[in-house]
């Protein structure tokens, strides 16, 4: 073994033996003296470097007699570079310390409850016509009549509805024709309470009035005689008074409430009024669903029972329905007299008759086809009739009056001829007393007025008619025009005064 191969035994020898002595003190904790121990560390020192001499001497004479050594070149190792993969460590993201809100619970208080004050509701009685209010001065049923059209025949109904002029925020309503029932007949209407519009309007009159002139709140009277009601609603331009001023019947009713002879109120006058009278709170709720009492209102009652007087039952309209709707034939119900009136009424005065229906049963709509009515009378047009030459300084100008055109001076209005028996006086002065004095006038009386209307003329712009009727004639025609009439209207309960004497 060589020297340099020994040394690490030697080493380890001297280590081993080192701790051999800590174990050895340490374990056995004996009192062996400190001088052998050292002894036996010496002399194993002693051999060690004995050892140590002899490797040396050995390798001095190693090299004495060893030649020299050549180098030995090894080729050199290379060794593919270790490439190792970099290390990229995941960068440490630290959480951000997001220290929590400190949040103070709010301080809640009990709230104070208090037992709600329950007040038990005042239910109202559901307004009818039996509230007390309306039956201490009002007869009226506990539930309101029907003011629609009952039991017409199909020819009538089906010319009405061309002509019908009823606006579409006023139609046919009970409750609304009810109050305005109760208006018609009310002289609280009136500047001292003593003139109603039934005053001047008498159901058992044809709704018109047997005076000339009617008479006014303070006695004075008024310029026109009083139209008739009857079947304003199928005038088919809508228009109103004789000479057609108010464009529809909504805008009539209010003006001889405001007229200074016939009622003298002004509009929030008529208001304060009727606001005085307990009945009407219920009655304008049942009307309009509430008690506010305004002049619109009035006017749409009054002109919704105004629409509802109709007379559509009277002979002629029986004979008509049995005859199949034709009017030439003789009704079966009918006197030869009255049959002779029907057939001179219809018939043209160049066939002979007195050509009535020309005027009186015009067609609503001029042209080509358009049919002729045969159960409505009403002239479709404000007419001069000729009751005047036109030359007096005091002439009603009539539409003239209104439209400032000399040519519509002397055009009046002319009303239904249903109920024509019950509604004389005629024309819009009164002047013609009777039935009979409007067949004369017809037959010989006509005037040369500049604007008399054409179908009054012999030829175009000829002198006025002359139609030399017969007394038999005459009255023939005048039966004719009494089977106009229904009698139901005159005591219809509908239409009567409603207020407890």
């Amino acid at each position: 073994m060589t020297s340099s191969e020994n040394r690490p035994h030697r080493s380890k020898a001297r280590t081993t033996l080192t701790m051999l002595t800590s174990i050895f003190i340490l374990s056995v904790g004996c009192d062996e003296s400190l001088e052998a121990l050292e002894q036996e560390n010496n002399e194993e020192l002693s051999v060690v470097s004995t050892l140590e001499a002899q490797e040396s001497e050995l390798r001095r004479r190693r090299d004495r007699r060893a030649p020299p050594r050549q180098p030995v070149v090894e080729d050199p190792i290379v060794e593919d570079p270790v490439v190792e993969d970099p290390v990229v460590e995941d960068p440490v993201v630290e959480d951000p310390v997001v220290e929590d809100p400190v949040v103070e619970d709010p301080v809640v208080e009990d709230p104070v409850v208090e037992d709600p004050v329950v007040e038990d509701p005042v239910v109202e009685d559901p307004v009818s016509y039996s509230d007390p209010r309306i039956q201490e001065v009002l007869d009226l049923p506990s539930s309101p009549h029907q003011y629609s059209i009952q039991g017409a025949s199909d020819h009538f109904l089906n010319e009405a509805a061309i002509v019908d002029n009823t606006p579409i925020d006023n139609l046919d309503d009970d409750h609304r024709a009810t109050l305005g029932r109760v208006l018609f007949y009310d002289p609280a209407l009136s500047q001292n309470q003593t003139v109603s519009c039934s005053s001047c309007h008498q159901q058992e009159r044809g709704f018109s009035d047997p005076q000339r002139l009617s008479e006014g709140f303070a006695e004075e009277l008024t310029g026109r005689h009083s139209m008739s009601l009857i079947n304003v609603r199928y005038y088919p331009s809508g228009a109103m008074f004789w000479d057609e001023r108010a464009l529809t019947l909504e805008h009539q009713v209010l003006g001889p409430i405001q007229d200074s002879v016939e009622m003298g109120l002004t509009l929030d006058e008529l208001v304060a009024e009727l606001q005085e009278n307990d009945y009407y709170q219920p009655l304008f709720t049942l009307a309009f669903g509430d008690p506010q009492i305004s002049s619109e209102r009035v006017s749409l009652a009054l002109s919704n029972f105004v629409r509802s007087i109709v007379s559509h039952d009277s002979p002629y309209d029986a004979g008509l329905s049995s005859n199949g709707g034709n009017p030439a034939r003789p009704f079966t119900n009918f006197t030869p007299e009255e049959n002779r009136g029907k057939q001179l009424f219809f018939a043209p005065v160049q066939n002979g008759g007195a050509g009535c229906a020309g005027c009186h049963l015009a067609p609503p709509r001029v042209g080509p086809g358009a049919p002729r009515p045969t159960s409505i009378f009403f002239v479709n047009g404000a007419a001069n009739i000729g009751l005047t030459d036109g030359r007096g300084d005091t002439e009603d100008l009539g539409v003239g009056a209104v439209t400032g055109r000399p040519q519509d001076n002397g055009k009046f209005k002319a009303p239904s001829l249903r109920q024509v028996g019950l509604t004389a006086p005629y024309m819009h002065d009164g002047s013609l007393t009777t039935l009979r004095d409007v067949i004369n006038h017809y037959s010989d009386g006509v005037q040369a007025h500049p604007n008399l209307d054409p179908r009054l003329r012999q030829g175009r712009g000829g002198a006025p008619q002359r139609l030399n009727l017969s007394e038999a004639d005459k009255r023939a025609l005048e039966a004719f025009l009494h089977t106009l009439t229904d009698e139901s209207v005159s005591d219809d309960l509908r239409f009567s005064n409603p207020f407890r004497e």
